[in-house]
């Protein structure tokens, strides 16, 4: 199977629109700066902290006034009873999860992205990346007052802002003083020093000056009144403009606005802005009301783009996506969404998202002023979810009504930016195809096998995401396979090759790559079982409906599978779909090593008692090609597509094929051209000694149904 044909004209990926185009080039380049790539392959990073972190948030705040004070404890005669104690370890339990995933938040996103920056930065310099987040670490707790940073919850959400950019701003710092500072004196490159304490002397002068900038900026801002550190500073910048709006329906279309644009770049904006929110006065313009009305699943009103996914994508990736976010969406917790799909620095998805809450804030304002629908005068739990958080708010059902009006306006909002993302998505993941064929190619010319899973960039993403869907593709039986013409000297139609042909996003997907991904991904075997099975489930129909009982279906195999166990399966397949002896063919690829074995001479000694007809493919001239027709007999030998490729341009060429054809006629086998393209090609070859033909001058390779007619009406292309 490890052998496929592939044309030119199938390489080719389906054009998108000019617009689609431009937008792809765009959000390349937004994702390809070296600042955004690092804060979201930091945030990405953390997407099992925020799982983690949403289930016990979740658990710790299920709007239950009676299983809140379950899980807190059970009290008799104000005396905690066992089970109460049992319940209160529980909720202690699910309280220590949430402070090391939420409470923590900051400095594990320092960490991240600083690492993934620096790695940006100087990805050939493995030793700089701890280094480097070593010295954003200390530069972030420099900031602050060690005696406050906890107490106030600088490490947890309300320091997120301020971690992403010291993360930012320190490692670039690092990396750049590392590479320019230098010593006269290097007292420590010596025979008697280790190299790491060498390395980590190197380290000292731009750790100490960017921990001391760090703490310097840190006590002359706090000479501010009102402010304490840096982190303070930046809160103050964003609160700064409520102080003189005050609070009406600009201030709060102000505040819809930042909390979103703060969420879109990798920040919790509720948190940044929870003076102003808790500023509003209480009625129609509340913090209540923002929660339950505006915010509805969380950030930029996520529960509409959660639906919008849910309803009109077709990436049945991002659906899986959406429905392992629903759960802490519900709860109106947003990350999970915010930073998988992801939100975070996506062009696309910035004006939904922005716009999204401000028009929530329209239809909520202008529906209580008018009377319409009550003001909220009930405080609610702000995990309380959607509908029962607008009924018990309001005590009417015209909460509910609301918030459903608003629901679907916001998915109406949402439903052409995911139909445009997808559309992107497919342009990018289409490049990224071209880039990992070209990249197979240029192996396969250099003898080379660079790895493609283990990448962590856009192409090991791609290729893990293909090798999911070859998986899938397997699982639910369906494969699809063509099958390429072969025809004698005289033009007569006597067989055919099965090629593997799969698809992604409606595109071919270039057969070696196929390859490559399922060898990596540990899955060659079950694909070639489910590609031999599929042949001759099609050899079966074609034998059926062909006038022609003699044709030949051949499969490619590859060396490695010249075992028993393998043997058996395909004689276990050709007395299932019922296939004569002698219609069946196995190409073994010349490429793969074919191992000099006891059991691969008794595997080809049982085929060939089987009447199964062995061809070797991809056939030069070689000292690995002369010794398989040294200790193996084959039916047929197909020559290196190289050879035919280079018989026009090459004259030594023509002496080779010349040579393999004079092989055969004292060894016994004949002689297969495939790349026949031109009458030209055939007239040389089979002048040369070539006896079967197989190219785009007969045909493309065919789906069964197109084969069978063809076989009963062989017209060239």
């Amino acid at each position: 199977m490890s052998k496929v044909i592939y044309e030119k004209e199938e390489i080719v990926q389906k054009k998108s629109n000019v617009f689609v185009e431009r937008f792809a080039d765009l959000v390349i380049r937004i994702e390809k700066n070296k600042i955004v790539s690092a804060i979201k392959n930091g945030i990405v990073t953390l997407i099992p902290v925020f799982l983690i972190g949403s289930v016990a948030l979740i658990l710790l705040n299920i709007p239950i006034p009676q299983y809140l004070e379950f899980i807190k404890g059970v009290y008799v005669d104000g005396v905690q009873t066992v089970p109460g104690v049992l319940n209160n370890f529980v909720f202690d339990l699910l309280l220590f999860i949430h402070n090391a995933t939420f409470e923590t938040l900051s400095l594990l996103l320092l960490i991240t992205i600083s690492y993934s920056y620096a790695k940006e930065l100087k990805p050939d310099k493995p030793h700089l990346h701890i280094s480097a987040v070593i010295a954003a670490a200390a530069a972030f707790v420099a900031s602050f007052d060690i005696s406050t940073i906890i107490s106030k919850h600088y490490l947890g959400k309300i320091g997120t802002l301020y971690a992403l950019i010291v993360s930012i701003c320190a490692t670039k710092l690092f990396i750049v003083m590392s590479d320019r500072i230098k010593f006269k004196n290097r007292p420590y490159y010596t025979s008697g020093a280790d190299s790491n304490f060498s390395f980590a002397m190197r380290c000292f002068v731009p750790m100490l000056s960017i921990v001391a900038g760090f703490a310097l900026a840190n006590r002359l801002i706090g000479l501010l009144p009102e402010i304490g550190n840096l982190n303070d500073l930046m809160i103050y910048i964003f609160n700064l403009p409520f102080k003189y709006i005050g609070t009406n329906f600009g201030s709060g279309i102000l505040y819809c606005f930042f909390v979103s644009l703060l969420w879109f770049l990798g920040v919790h904006g509720g948190n940044v802005l929870d003076p102003v929110a808790s500023s509003f006065s209480g009625g129609i313009l509340s913090k209540n009301t923002l929660d339950i009305f505006v915010s509805m699943g969380g950030g930029g009103a996520v529960i509409c783009l959660m639906l919008a996914v849910l309803i009109f994508s077709k990436s049945r990736h991002n659906k899986k996506l959406a429905l392992s976010a629903a759960p802490s969406v519900v709860f109106n917790i947003s990350e999970v969404m915010v930073f998988g799909l992801p939100v975070v620095f996506n062009a696309v998805m910035l004006i939904p998202f922005l716009l999204t809450p401000m028009v929530f804030l329209a239809t909520t304002y202008i529906a209580m002023t008018t009377g319409l629908v009550p003001a909220p005068v009930f405080e609610v739990n702000w995990t309380t979810p959607i509908f029962f958080n607008g009924y018990i708010s309001t005590g009417s059902v015209w909460g509910i009504v609301l918030q459903l009006v608003n629901l679907i306006i916001g998915v109406g909002i949402y439903y052409p930016f995911v139909r445009l993302s997808e559309k992107i998505q497919i342009e990018k993941q289409g490049r990224i195809l071209k880039e990992m064929t070209e990249l197979v190619i240029e192996d396969e010319k250099n003898g080379t096998n660079r790895p493609l899973l283990d990448r962590r960039d856009d192409i090991g993403s791609m290729a893990k995401l293909l090798a999911a869907e070859i998986r899938r593709t397997v699982s639910e039986d369906k494969i699809v396979m063509n099958y390429q013409p072969q025809m004698d000297a005289r033009g007569k139609i006597i067989g055919a090759e099965a090629l593997l042909r799969w698809e992604y996003n409606n595109a071919p997907v270039f057969p070696p790559l196929i390859i490559k991904i399922v060898r990596e991904d540990n899955f060659y075997n079950e694909l070639s079982e489910s590609v031999m099975r599929k042949t001759c489930a099609d050899a079966n129909n074609i034998l059926d409906a062909s006038p022609n009982k003699s044709l030949l279906i051949s499969a490619n195999i590859s060396s490695g599978e010249l075992n028993i166990g393998f043997a058996k399966f395909i004689l276990s397949l050709l007395i299932e779909y019922e296939i004569p002896r002698g219609n069946f063919g196995l190409e073994i690829t010349e490429s793969e090593i074919l191992v000099d074995s006891k059991e691969s001479m008794e595997v080809i000694d049982l085929f060939k008692q089987n009447k199964i007809v062995l061809s070797i493919d991809d056939f030069s001239m070689g000292s690995t090609s002369l010794k398989y027709l040294q200790n193996y007999k084959f039916d047929y030998v197909k020559l290196d597509g190289q050879l035919v490729k280079s018989l026009q341009s090459n004259p030594r060429s023509a002496d080779i094929i010349t040579s393999i054809t004079t092989l055969g006629k004292t060894l016994g086998f004949e002689v297969v051209a495939e790349y026949v393209e031109n009458e030209n090609v055939l007239f040389k070859l089979s002048s040369l000694g070539c006896s079967v033909f197989q190219g785009w001058y007969y045909s493309r390779a065919l789906p069964a149904g197109e084969f069978i007619e063809y076989a009963r009406n062989p017209k060239r292309n």
